[in-house]
Parts: C-alpha cells; structure tokens; sequence
C-alpha cells in the first residue's frame, strides 16, 4: 500500500507558524531548529526536510510577514492614477500597513524588527523592492514634470531620506503617538511641492 503523500505546503505553513509563535516569545537569536520541529510534534531531521537552516527557517517567515505590505504597495506603483497622487497614496499606505502591524502585536513586532539585527538577508530583500517600486512612482512624476528637473533616482532616494519616519519601523514605534496618516500624507505633499518650486526657480 503506498504512502499517504505529504502535503508540502500544509507542513510548511505549521513550521512557519510555530517559528513565528517562538521569534514572539524568544528573539531570533534563541530559536533553535529543535524547538519549531518540537513545537509542531516533529522530529528535527523531518523539520529539515522543508527548511535546510534555521536561517532559512527564519527568513521564510520573514518572506511571509513582508509579502502582504508588499503586495499592497506593488497595486498602488502600477496604477495609473495621477503620479503626485500615487506617490502619496504609496507613502502613506506604506506608514498605515506597519502602522497597524504594530499596533496589532507590539512584540511581534519588535521581533521582526531583530531580523534585521540578526544580518537576516530577508530585510534587505524587502526594502529593495519597496525601493524599486517607488523608482517606478517617481519615474512616472518625472515624465510629468513633476521633478523640477531632477533626476528620478535622486528623487526617489529624497522622498526615502524625507519620510523615514514614516518607513522605518523602529521610528514608527517611537513616533507612534505622535504621527498619525495625516502627517504622513504631509510629508510626501511636502516633497512635490518642493520640487516644483525647484522647477519654478
């Protein structure tokens, strides 16, 4: 009689969902493979099958928690809505998605946030594709003279330095009662209207 066929993606799921249960409780650093194999009533070499480290393991998760902000942003930079609006809208979507991450779970949050302490290559990966994605944004403002001449990768890396407060987790969490989407929304306003007076001058 043959083997049931295991389902991958099910099991997956279960050790994705245990490590993050574990990097709530622990920090990345304390978790081991053993315990999420234990955690879901596994054997350590069975947990290896799905995932080759602990590493892997942790950036998996990692994928997992970035996508759905991801995603998100990706649907507002390839619209076609205005650009000054779209730039907006990405700016301030991006503040309310972590925004609310945050206040959802204040200590899962701050365990993702070790990742990137941790030298996990996932963070980089994720803020890559947030950078390219609002490249794309700023281009569009550049074909609509929004720019004030400048170029768009030097743009994008202004609206970046301008709204950090509004991007980086670590000042969203110190800034939480004090900001609010209308300030962010401000903010991004702020760097259009800056770069027309360039263009004016």
């Amino acid at each position: 009689m043959a083997r049931p066929k295991t389902d991958t993606h099910a099991v997956r799921k279960r050790l994705l969902e245990a490590t993050e249960r574990l990097l709530k409780a622990h920090g990345p650093k304390r978790i081991t493979v053993s315990d999420v194999a234990a955690a879901c009533g596994m054997s350590q070499s069975n947990a290896y099958r799905f995932f080759a480290s602990k590493q892997a393991l942790l950036e998996a998760v990692g994928e997992r928690w970035f996508a759905a902000i991801e995603q998100e942003l990706a649907a507002i930079a390839a619209s076609q809505e205005p650009p000054a609006e779209q730039l907006v809208r990405f700016v301030v979507r991006q503040y309310e998605l972590k925004r609310a991450r945050y206040a959802e779970d204040p200590e899962l949050f701050r365990s993702y946030l070790e990742l990137d302490q941790a030298e996990m290559g996932v963070v980089q990966r994720h803020l890559n594709r947030l950078h390219a994605q609002l490249e794309a944004i700023v281009q569009r403002c550049g074909e609509h003279h929004l720019l004030g001449g400048r170029d768009p990768g030097e743009a994008a890396a202004l609206v970046e330095a301008v709204t950090i407060r509004f991007r980086d987790p670590g000042l969203i969490m110190q800034h939480f009662e004090a900001d609010s989407v209308r300030r962010a929304a401000e903010a991004a306003g702020l760097i259009l209207a800056g770069l027309a007076h360039l263009r004016e001058r």
